[in-house]
């Protein structure tokens, strides 16, 4: 399945709800999700809850570049703390600390969610350890989810396979049946467009 088939998979009112779901589960002052482009590794913040949420919405940001582009880059979350450089997980006001975190799909970092808080109010040991768990849990459900659809289309080929071929018998002794007269010509037209159906 390509990268981009494996990130339409994921629909975006699910990742609205995850994001506030996040939230609610931690208690952090707000929360964002950024979708990573496939080819260009760029991220944009598509959904945001919490503190001035609608302000982060549409923010792009380049490959390796702040802690949504470290995270991207090293594949695993990254957290800063207040103290350091005034972190802004897009545009508007600093946020005094935040922990970054990506969802794989396929090998790649496909999403980044992030969990900050305001305030010069540091991210907990507690908060931390349920973000991540949310994350965890968030990851094994999607890689779930996408096991089951290729395990359905994988039977639904099966199904579509086993039926052609049977068309395809019962149009082979058509032909036998009709042998010499022009309707053969066409059984035989029918069983090419159907053996190039299964190729493809």
């Amino acid at each position: 399945m390509s990268p981009e088939r494996l990130t339409e998979n994921v629909t975006d009112e699910f990742l609205a709800r995850m994001t506030a779901r996040l939230r609610d589960r931690t208690g952090a002052d707000l929360t964002l999700a950024g979708r990573v482009h496939p080819r260009t590794k760029q991220l944009t913040i598509r959904f945001a809850h919490g503190t001035l949420a609608e302000r982060f919405l549409g923010v792009n940001i380049a490959p390796g570049t702040g802690i949504g582009g470290r995270v991207v880059a090293l594949g695993r979350h990254v957290r800063i703390e207040p103290g350091h450089a005034p972190v802004r997980p897009g545009v508007g006001e600093p946020a005094s600390s935040v922990l970054a975190m990506p969802l794989h799909m396929d090998g790649q970092v496909r999403y980044v969610f992030y969990v900050a808080e305001r305030a010069n109010r540091p991210i907990s040991a507690a908060m931390a350890a349920s973000a991540l768990a949310f994350m965890r849990e968030l990851e094994a459900f999607v890689a779930q989810s996408a096991r089951k659809r290729e395990v359905d289309a994988a039977r639904r080929w099966n199904l579509d396979e086993r039926v052609i071929r049977q068309i395809d018998s019962e149009l082979t002794r058509l032909s036998m049946d009709f042998a010499g007269s022009p309707v053969t010509a066409r059984i035989a037209t029918i069983r090419t467009l159907l053996e190039d159906s299964v190729v493809k």
